[in-house]
């Protein structure tokens, strides 16, 4: 048995993922609407969506599974379960790293994530900022005593994953780790309420990655964010047909977002390049690299999150909002083709060597807890047969389709 199976073994008969599995329902619907009149009888039940504040799932399905249970013990297998409490942290700092190509946004950024933090004491950014205006940028970030800034002339660094490496020199041994694009927007006390999340799925999936495609949000003409409040669950990942060609020619996975309205946390095959949260221990272990630019570095840090032992959560609640397209914006790639398309290749290079020849690498490679094997049956990718199973392609949760 894998690493990765004795994993899943361990964690009981229920999983959310099991949600998403007919063949899992109990026949017996009464049993189910008994369970549920228990939940709206219940303050962690949001009324309108009849989801869990506690488990975060969708309780008129997880109630009518067999083996499912309360996650406070009012009902179920685990009724004499001691209910999980979070409490609120004020104490734990967050470190966010953000690298950013002549961002107009960079600052604007910053002051959200700073004005929306319950404790914005305890944030602390490291960015790495290829910039036409050095000097001003230098002067904004004196205006925050918790930035600290590499302002560096455009064409400097070569790639999203390099710069994050640069801006991680900042990190002070923050208890969280925050990796985000320097065009996003967050809700309000983000702070507490990702934590709390973060500490709350750790009883579900251990130490973890959260990651995703994050909603979307815009500028309005008048330059205030345009955001939709409507939006109350994370896409999860599919891979579309664009991304399912890519992988056939290229052998490198990407991935589309997807609004499944799951109402609970999901394993995620992937990490979004504009938004991970983790912890401590997981961000010393697994480094940033030099040796992957842009293209690569998504799925080759998942891979080298999961060898590590880590698992990868797509989050049911939405803690940050991501600005997609950005029309008229420069790209790296336009001002410094003779850079960035050779880097570009050797990229793509080192990820195929790495995932044809398994190689074992903490540095630049793999880890051990975990092989390339377990992340092929965990994922539905196989990068030695070529194949893709149904299940990614669609955008099931990891696991749940072996």
């Amino acid at each position: 048995m894998s690493k990765w199976e004795e994993w899943k073994k361990a964690q009981g008969e229920t999983r959310p993922w099991h949600l998403f599995d007919p063949s899992k329902y109990v026949e017996d619907e009464e049993l189910g609407k008994t369970r549920l009149e228990i939940c709206k009888g219940c303050p962690e039940l949001i009324q309108l969506t009849t989801t869990c504040k506690k488990c975060g799932c969708f309780m008129a399905a997880k109630t009518k599974l067999k083996a499912s249970a309360c996650p406070i013990g009012k009902w179920g297998a685990e009724e004499t379960t001691t209910p999980v409490i979070i409490e609120e942290d004020s104490l734990s700092k967050i470190f966010i790293n953000i690298p950013s190509y002549k961002d107009p946004e960079i600052w604007l950024t910053v002051k959200n994530f700073i004005k929306n933090a319950k404790y914005p004491e305890r944030v602390f950014f490291g960015i790495t900022l290829q910039s036409n205006d050095i000097s001003q940028d230098k002067i904004h970030a004196l205006e925050y005593k918790n930035v600290s800034l590499d302002a560096v002339e455009p064409g400097s660094i070569v790639g999203c994953q390099p710069a994050r490496k640069n801006s991680h020199k900042f990190y002070r041994d923050e208890e969280y780790y925050l990796n985000m694009d320097s065009h996003m927007r967050s809700i309000e006390n983000w702070d507490v309420e990702i934590i709390k999340e973060y500490e709350y799925n750790k009883q579900n999936y251990g130490v973890s990655v959260f990651t995703g495609y994050v909603p979307a949000y815009d500028l309005f003409p008048d330059g205030t964010d345009n955001i939709n409040p409507d939006i109350k669950f994370n896409p999860t990942f599919f891979m579309s047909e664009s991304n399912i060609s890519n992988f056939y020619k290229n052998l490198v996975p990407q991935f589309t977002p997807q609004y499944t309205n799951s109402g609970q946390n999901v394993l995620s095959p992937y990490v979004s390049g504009h938004f991970f949260f983790t912890e401590k221990q997981v961000i010393e272990k697994v480094p940033f690299m030099s040796e992957i630019t842009f293209t690569e570095e998504e799925p080759l840090m998942a891979l080298r999150f999961f060898t590590a032992g880590f698992n990868l959560v797509t989050p049911s609640k939405v803690f940050v909002y991501h600005r997609y397209g950005r029309g008229g914006r420069s790209l790296f790639w336009e001002d410094f083709p003779e850079k960035f398309f050779p880097e570009d290749e050797k990229s793509r290079n080192h990820f195929k060597e790495i995932v044809t020849k398994n190689i074992v690498d903490e540095a630049t490679g793999l880890f051990t807890e975990r092989s390339l094997e377990d992340y092929e049956k965990y994922s539905g990718i196989s990068f030695s047969l070529l194949t893709l199973h149904e299940g990614v392609k669609s955008g099931l949760p990891s696991g749940s389709f072996q």
